[in-house]
């Protein structure tokens, strides 16, 4: 099978894209974030969805990372080829919410045939269709993960190459066998002891048990609770005496208790009266130009005066920040620099190498400059000795022979010293050009030194693209400022128009002093309002407690029940003992009468339940036969889920070579042969024979741990996958491994027999390699 085409309406990051895919090897370049990952997972959210596996958080987390990001749904096509029968596959996903805010999910999936339009595989995910295998088993061997993501889940992989080999269909497996046989021994027994049939009829024996136990002990049980009813019955009489008595003095205590309320009472009245003309002295006082300040005016007042504080304490956080960021960004010169740097033409590589050449030159001129200037001293020195009439008479002459050969000797020495002062005057100003247009660029770029330029071109590209985010911050700034300096004058305009209601006029200048004093005045006007309305208010409440203590009692009838009595004997006495010696022989007669006619249900009940002990012996025989039946079963199942677990871990250790073999073959191909042969135990854990030992993988290094993994996935793809290949898709999976290899697996991808690629990379590399190879079933393809 291989994709031929990808539309995506709604998928994450990605609206409204369309991709054709080659047969071959397809490698989809695109810089970071530009959706290479979100479009690998379309391909998986078409064959498999969104929660195929993942059930709760998982899916839940899935489902919003991919439904789109303006939208509220997910939703594309997907084209593919099966044995030259071209399947539409679409799929969608959206989502609501219902009126509680809940969020709900409704999933459609359809796949037809594209030519006929007939439905395929209805009710069926079309990956489990169309490969045979689960999302579990796609995941951990077609679908080859970015960031370590190529290592594969060996207890799932090995339990499928299991079932495979052990009854050729991935559905039907040993597992399911073991379940079943599980099944069978938790209706018997449940593991943790607590539950199944074996529990039940243990239950049902303790309880029969306990049954003939209680039949035995009921006759003694009914002669000792007519015994204990009677005795209870004499003490409950004696109970109700001393509680008639304790209620009696309770009642006296309780009138006088009232009377001193009433005489209370009419005290609060007095103070209450007191209070009122208090506080309408309080109110007269406060009140300017027909206003008093309450306390929703003192509360305004407090938060205007909060809100400039605020106001200032932002104003100078803002200032400081917008003169950070203008540090930060730097100079004007500094700036200009880059600006011009990121609108040249040139790059950095183009600058340096221009200064380098013009370096080269002004030091090639320098050095020619030089020369000809110690040729024209050396000239200068013959021409010298040659004018020197004695040395000259005695050395050059005899050599000469003739004063005319003298003569063309110093007009030549002559003539060349002109000459050689002329050359090395021009290459020196030549020089000089060279090396003004040399610190040109030096100066242009702010660089001391060749050297130094491309350090300061990098540093100057790397901030350039920072100047612009710096300049929009500071922007912000200055808008933020400008918007806490109109909320600052806001308030003080607020502020002064609060206070001429009190008859206070300012300038806007002085309106935080004056605000200060007003609310100070204001705030004592109010606590001094507020403290006797509270104080009137608890009072009041005092009188309404007291008032409703006595409810409908009068008090006429409290000085009637108290006349004749002693008052200070009552006061005198302790409520609490007082209530306590009532409660205490109420409460004994109410447990009294409640023990008693517990006992007399007891009683009742005994003789409504009582069993025939023999018949309950008869009953508990038979259900120990029947445990002893269930126990021969429970043991059984253990024994047949044993003898399974380990005929299927011998299936899946059969499987094993085969992959290994598969698995070198590829890895061969990838690493030119350096490895000589792998190792692979059941869940497929992976070490490699290194110069002539095994090693583990976690001591070899990033990129030949996920070459290998590579392999093994290649090899388990050509096992596991019965009705068709699925296409291979890479997700960064090479971004550890060196361009060399990288170069051999997209060779060997590139081969007969090796399903449909897609190589998800930000990287140009497997581009070029693609490039390379000329495959005329292969595409690159940048996003």
């Amino acid at each position: 099978m291989y994709i031929e085409r990808i539309d995506i309406k709604s998928f994450g990051k990605l609206r409204d894209c369309s991709l054709e895919i080659s047969s071959g090897v397809n490698v989809i370049e695109g810089k970071n974030e530009a959706g290479k990952s979100t479009l690998a997972q379309f391909i998986k959210f078409m064959l498999y969805g969104l929660q195929s596996k993942a059930t709760g958080d998982a899916a839940l987390s899935e489902r919003k990372k991919y439904i789109g990001w303006d939208s509220s749904a997910a939703s594309g096509s997907m084209t593919v080829n099966l044995d030259g029968k071209r399947i539409l596959i679409e799929r969608s996903l959206a989502a609501s919410t219902d009126a509680s805010g809940n969020v709900l999910y409704r999933e459609t999936i359809r796949t037809t045939d594209a030519e006929t339009g007939a439905q395929l595989f209805k009710g069926k995910n079309p990956g489990e269709a169309i490969f045979g295998v689960p999302e579990d088993v796609f995941l951990s061997t077609a679908f080859v993960r970015q960031l370590g993501g190529v290592k594969v889940d060996g207890e799932k992989i090995a339990a499928s190459a299991e079932n495979l080999m052990f009854s050729a269909d991935e559905s039907v497996n040993t597992e399911k066998s073991v379940a079943r046989l599980d099944l069978v021994r938790r209706q018997l027994l449940h593991k943790n002891g607590k539950g199944g049939s074996l529990y039940e009829k243990e239950c049902r024996r303790s309880e029969l048990g306990a049954r003939l136990e209680a039949a035995k002990q009921s006759a003694g049980e009914l002669i000792s609770i007519e015994s204990s009813i009677s005795e209870l019955s004499k003490n409950r009489e004696a109970a109700k005496t001393r509680r008639d008595a304790a209620q009696k003095k309770y009642d006296n205590y309780d009138a006088v208790k009232k009377m001193h309320e009433f005489d209370k009472l009419h005290a609060l009245d007095d103070e209450l009266s007191t209070m009122y003309t208090a506080r309408e002295c309080v109110l007269a006082e406060g009140l300017v130009n027909g206003h008093f300040p309450d306390r929703e005016y003192v509360n305004r007042l407090y938060k205007l005066s909060d809100g400039l504080s605020t106001d200032t304490a932002e104003i100078a956080s803002v200032s400081r920040q917008l003169s950070e960021t203008t540090r930060e960004l730097g100079s004007e010169e500094d700036v200009e620099r880059r600006r011009a740097l990121s609108s040249n033409e040139l790059t950095a590589e183009d600058i340096t190498a221009e200064a380098e050449r013009e370096q080269r030159s002004y030091e090639t001129r320098s050095r020619l400059s030089v020369a000809f200037l110690i040729v024209a001293v050396l000239f200068f020195a013959f021409f010298a000795i040659l004018n020197w009439t004695d040395l000259a008479g005695v050395i050059i002459k005899p050599l000469l022979e003739s004063a005319s050969l003298v003569r063309i000797a110093r007009l030549t020495a002559l003539a060349v010293f002109v000459a050689c002062v002329g050359f090395s005057l021009l290459f020196f100003a030549l020089s000089l050009m060279k090396k003004s247009r040399l610190d040109a660029i030096l100066y242009e770029y702010g660089a001391e030194s060749v050297a130094a330029l491309s350090i300061v071109l990098e540093e100057m590209t790397d901030a350039a693209g920072r100047d612009e985010q710096l300049g929009h911050k500071i922007a912000e700034l200055e808008e933020a400022l400008e918007a806490a300096y109109e909320k600052y004058d806001a308030r003080l305009a607020e502020a002064r128009e609060l206070m001429a209601v009190r008859g206070v006029e300012c300038e806007l200048d002085d309106v935080p002093e004056k605000l200060r004093d007003v609310l100070t005045e204001s705030e004592e006007i109010c606590r001094r309002e507020t403290q006797l309305s509270v104080m009137t208010g608890e009072k009041k409440a005092v009188c309404e407690e007291v008032k409703r203590a006595l409810g409908d009692t009068t008090e006429e009838n409290i000085r009637e029940i108290t006349r004749g009595l002693d008052i200070s004997e009552y006061d005198a006495m302790n409520y609490s003992a007082l209530k306590i010696e009532r409660d205490y022989n109420e409460n004994a007669v109410a447990r009294l009468t409640e023990t008693i006619h517990e006992l007399e249900v007891k009683r009742v009940r005994l003789m409504s339940e009582r069993e025939d002990p023999a018949e309950l012996a008869v009953r508990l025989s038979e259900l120990d036969r029947g445990l002893e039946v269930e126990r021969r079963r429970y043991n059984a199942c253990l024994m047949a889920m044993e003898a399974l677990e380990r005929a299927g871990g011998s299936v899946r250790e059969s499987v094993v070579p085969r992959i290994k073999e598969l698995a070198m073959s590829y890895l061969s191909s990838i690493t030119g042969g350096k490895y000589e042969s792998i190792s692979m135990d059941g869940d497929f854990s992976v070490s490699v024979n290194a110069d002539g030992a095994y090693r583990e993988l976690e001591y070899m290094s990033g990129g030949t741990s996920d070459a290998i993994y590579i392999a093994l996935r290649l090899a388990l793809v050509s096992v596991l996958y019965r009705n068709t290949l699925p296409s291979m898709i890479f997700d960064e999976a090479f971004a550890h491994i060196d361009d060399e290899r990288a170069e051999e697996i997209t060779e060997m991808l590139s081969s007969d027999g090796v399903p449909q690629s897609l190589i998800f990379t930000c990287q140009s590399r497997e581009g070029r390699t693609l490039a390379k190879l000329k495959v005329g079933t292969s595409r690159h393809i940048i996003m």
